[in-house]
């Protein structure tokens, strides 16, 4: 079976919130790390902040509203398309990497557009 990772870096924490209201297993307000964390500090290990949930071979890196403040910071970083990429590298143990990405064309949608091989876009009809 499968190992999925979810990394979260979409500030209005739906889906770190749904795993708290669906019974899955966050809750984000005890949280000592966050996906922005990975985005602030290059020496930080991902492993972790990764948090188990309920749901078997499905973890969840969440998110936290302070990644909207934490995204303004990132502008004037060297390289910082990349930052998600080389923090997402120094993951192991997962088959899949299922970024949620806010529904803009920011920088974080651009750091997770190059840390992804494939990307897959739902959109409502």
């Amino acid at each position: 079976m499968s190992r999925i990772l979810v990394p979260s870096i979409f500030h209005a924490i739906h889906f770190s919130h749904n795993f708290n209201r669906q019974g899955i297993g966050i809750d984000i307000h005890q949280l000592t790390g966050h996906s922005g964390t990975i985005l602030q500090h290059r020496e930080c290990v991902p492993d972790k902040l990764i948090l188990p949930t309920s749901v078997i071979n499905l973890d969840c890196l969440p998110a936290h509203p302070d990644l909207s403040k934490i995204e303004r910071e990132l502008y004037q970083k060297r390289g910082r398309e990349l930052i998600l990429d080389r923090a997402l590298k120094k993951i192991e143990g997962y088959d899949y990497l299922i970024i949620d990405t806010p529904p803009n064309l920011g920088l974080l949608t651009e750091n997770a557009l190059c840390a992804s091989k494939w990307v897959l876009i739902p959109c409502q009809m």
